[in-house]
């Protein structure tokens, strides 16, 4: 008759392997329900107080920046770009003609998907 420890031990068994099995399924950052070869949609709301023109520019975790466009004062433009299937997460960085910058606070991402941008509050939401 097996003693306490290795009835315990015996017993952890079947945890162990669903820990395993639920482990190995896990979404590894792949969305399988997007089109990769879809763009992504980034919606920036130019509501800047005093009215500029901005240029904006879109910054993966790794990997360099990259400029999306421009964008007249009190106008909306939707600007998209190749993010791939993986969801990744940037940043978005947004320079006026006076050379000052407004730079988002971290988002993800993926090929698809669409967020939304409001300059003047600098709030990056989803679409």
């Amino acid at each position: 008759m097996a003693t306490l420890p290795v009835r315990r031990a015996i017993a952890a068994v079947p945890a162990l392997i669903l820990i395993l099995l639920v482990g190995a399924c896990a979404p590894n950052g792949v969305d399988t329900d997007v089109d990769p070869e879809a763009e992504a949609a980034i919606q920036v709301n130019n509501d800047l107080i005093p009215s500029t023109v901005v240029t904006v520019w879109i910054i993966p975790d790794v990997g360099s920046r990259q400029m999306l466009g421009t964008v007249s004062p009190g106008d909306s433009e939707t600007l998209r770009f190749d993010a791939g299937a993986t969801t990744r997460e940037y940043r978005l960085r947004a320079r006026t003609t006076a050379g000052a910058e407004i730079v988002s606070t971290p988002f993800s991402l993926a090929a698809g998907q669409a967020v939304e941008w409001n300059l003047n509050s600098n709030m990056v939401t989803p679409l």
